[in-house]
């Protein structure tokens, strides 16, 4: 009885010790993942936590609505979802920019502002005058789809609703990190921090900018899962991950013009994937043929977006500017910072300064025409000719301050947030330039997909994905606008707490490996 008693209190005591290791392990440490359900679970407390931690970030209420693109975004997406008019507003029945002067209206319904105005819905229809393109149109897609949902939606709903859009994107990818076995002290940093990130931006609620990180990480969370989960390892599961990867990545196209690059290489990067052996006793032929079927599912995904919801829907004489001309802040960048060249030709941040500078190079080109981009072209590689060293002295410029500035605002922010955001940045901020920093981030690039290359981690593929997006974000700075503006560069923002967020996991986990380590004698 005594025996028995006493291995009955052993065993209890071994299962304590067991489940308070686990406990420990899955709220701290990075660990072996533990099934699908176990992160949905875990992902589902993290945001619940939120609540308790941070409810005021989970409201938002948009009280300005200044962004030109958003005000038109919204203007078409009136026009598209209450008349079926794509592509086009009333001259006369300008609701946003009726908003953004009375700001304290937000709340009301958007068809009762318009019956106001115009008398009836079918009067404003009728009113639809302006043919128009807009450039990046997936907000105004979206838009759409809000108010064809809701038609009795206020401007007020509609930020609400995009903001929990942000918000699904965020979860996504905090869902993909304890998949891969992160510790959900790291996952609710990271949704932190993320929320932190969208609530910086409250001038902006109604634009397309703070869907810039979102959606990166959305779209990573995707090719994350992928090859997690070999998605492609079966036709259906191939046709479907493809498809839906080129919707995305069009989607994400249209939001942000320059992040093209970015869901392009990620695609890259997931066929070179599926081309390699992984341990596969499948032979080169075959899978080329995958790759190929899974390239065409990508283009076929993309090309039915964008052409579905985008370029069918716009005027054929506009439908080529429904990117944003690359070459406008190309050349007008040159002065972001100020610098002795720019001075010296009258280069400014400013609209008007590209409309000259083409008109120079082209007399009577139309702003934003079509020959306008190629006019900044033939200015910008003329420097090129003309000016090698000056210019290269002033990418050096820009790209050595790209990113130390951005450390210099975050590390101000106010407030306990402030605080320990000052104090997670800190080793990323001894870094003397931006230069330094791109490099830091390429060699991140290489080493995590080198590991997952040698290793088959998923972690390490994320995390090479994550880096490679960080590093084109960096050089988008460098070229353009090297000053940090939290609209323009919250990727880069994102990433750069994210990184130290691994760090700092990095260390609990060395420190719990030397601590649980078998001791002298035992």
């Amino acid at each position: 009885m005594w025996v028995r008693s006493r291995r009955y209190f052993h065993d209890t005591g071994l299962s304590v010790k067991v489940r308070v290791h686990r406990l420990i392990r899955d709220a701290l440490l990075w660990h072996r993942p533990g099934g699908w359900r176990r992160s949905a679970v875990s992902t589902v407390a993290i945001i619940a936590a939120t609540f308790v931690l941070a409810r005021g970030a989970w409201s938002v209420d948009g009280a300005t609505l200044t962004d030109g693109h958003a005000m038109l975004s919204l203007d078409m997406a009136v026009a598209r979802a209450y008349c079926g008019v794509p592509s086009s507003f009333s001259w006369t029945v300008r609701i946003p920019i009726d908003l953004s002067k009375r700001m304290e209206r937000r709340h009301e319904p958007l068809r009762a502002l318009i019956v106001e105005k115009a008398g009836s819905i079918d009067a404003y229809c009728r009113s639809i005058d302006t043919p128009f393109v807009n450039s990046e149109n997936s907000l105004m897609v979206v838009e759409t789809a809000i108010l064809r949902l809701m038609p009795g939606a206020s401007l007020a709903n509609v930020g609400q609703v995009l903001f929990l859009m942000k918000v699904g994107c965020l979860a996504i990818f905090v869902l993909l990190l304890m998949d891969l076995g992160a510790s959900l002290a790291l996952g609710l940093a990271t949704f932190l921090c993320g929320l932190m990130l969208l609530q910086a931006m409250p001038d902006h609620v109604y634009s397309n900018y703070p869907f810039f990180f979102v959606l990166v990480l959305a779209a990573m969370a995707m090719h994350g899962f992928a090859a997690a989960y070999r998605w492609t390892s079966s036709a259906v599961g191939l046709t479907i991950y493809g498809v839906a990867a080129g919707i995305a990545s069009a989607f994400i196209a249209n939001m942000r013009t320059s992040y093209l690059p970015v869901v392009g290489l990620f695609m890259a990067m997931a066929l070179v994937d599926e081309g390699r052996q992984r341990g596969r006793a499948i032979r080169w032929p075959t899978r080329a043929v995958r790759s190929a079927a899974l390239a065409g599912c990508f283009l076929g995904g993309y090309l039915a977006f964008q052409v579905g919801m985008i370029t069918s829907q716009l005027p054929a004489e506009g439908r080529f500017d429904a990117a944003h001309p690359f070459a406008h802040p190309l050349v007008l960048a040159l002065a972001v910072p100020e610098n002795p060249l720019s001075r010296e030709l009258g280069i400014e941040w400013k609209d008007a300064t590209g409309a000259r500078i083409a008109d120079g190079v082209d007399p009577g080109v139309p702003y934003l025409g079509p020959r306008y981009n190629a006019a900044l072209l033939r200015y910008y590689t003329s420097l090129w000719r003309t000016r090698a060293g000056d210019m290269a002295a002033v990418y050096y410029f820009k790209f050595s301050v790209s990113g130390v500035d951005m450390f210099r605002a975050l590390r101000a922010s106010p407030g306990w947030a402030g605080w320990g955001v000052m104090v997670l940045l800190s080793p990323l901020s001894l870094l003397p330039s931006g230069v330094w920093l791109l490099a830091l981030y390429s060699l991140t690039t290489i080493g995590a997909f080198a590991a997952y290359y040698r290793q088959g981690w998923p972690a390490a593929f994320a995390l090479g994905l994550l880096s490679l997006a960080a590093c084109l974000v960096q050089v988008e700075s460098g070229m353009i606008f090297s000053l940090f503006v939290k609209q323009y560069h919250n990727y880069a923002a994102f990433y750069a707490l994210f990184v130290s967020l691994l760090g700092v996991q990095a260390l609990g986990n060395a420190g719990w490996a030397w601590l649980s380590r078998p001791q002298a004698g035992q």
